[in-house]
């Protein structure tokens, strides 16, 4: 009974550890949808309802938010780095000084959100629609916006370093 206990326990120590969220971080924002500064990377939220969710320098790196709603979220340094966010809904968020370097974002919903000032590098929103998107100060090297909707989009054109568009790859022989 003693060794069933002790491998219990340490089943469930090295899944939390492996996760990279404590349950306890978890269970408080799907309660509150508030996390500022907590650690969900690696969490799954496909196709949750994140909408209005304040996670404010949050750590999202590597989290499953495919589908996911996250309409007018404040995800102000925010770390999303390498996580997977196609066919998320983040029109109108706040993302704003955010890392979502090698992150993936094809075919979500970025109308009117705020990445200003965010690293954008190697992140791919092919087939995104960024209409009307603030992505002025962002880091553009390496992006991917092939087939993405940039209709009244802001960002500095001298920020792009082999960015990809749908009409070739601007600024390709820049220095990194």
């Amino acid at each position: 009974m003693k060794l069933f206990i002790f491998l219990l326990l340490a089943i469930t120590l090295f899944t939390t550890k492996a996760l990279g969220y404590k349950q306890t971080a978890l269970d408080t924002f799907l309660l509150m949808n508030i996390c500022e500064r907590c650690d969900l990377s690696h969490a799954n939220f496909e196709r949750a309802n994140l909408s209005g969710a304040d996670l404010l320098g949050a750590n999202l790196r590597e989290a499953n938010l495919r589908e996911a709603n996250l309409r007018e979220a404040k995800l102000v340094e925010v770390n999303f780095s390498r996580a997977d966010l196609l066919g998320a809904n983040l029109r109108s968020a706040d993302l704003s000084i955010t890392n979502l370097s090698g992150a993936r974002l094809s075919l979500a919903n970025l109308r009117g959100a705020d990445l200003s000032m965010a690293n954008l590098s190697g992140t791919d929103f092919s087939g995104a629609d960024l209409r009307s998107a603030n992505l002025l100060g962002a880091i553009l090297k390496d992006t991917n916006f092939i087939g993405a909707n940039l209709k009244n989009t802001r960002f500095d054109k001298e920020k792009f370093c082999r960015t990809k568009t749908s009409i070739g790859i601007m600024n390709p022989n820049c220095r990194d």
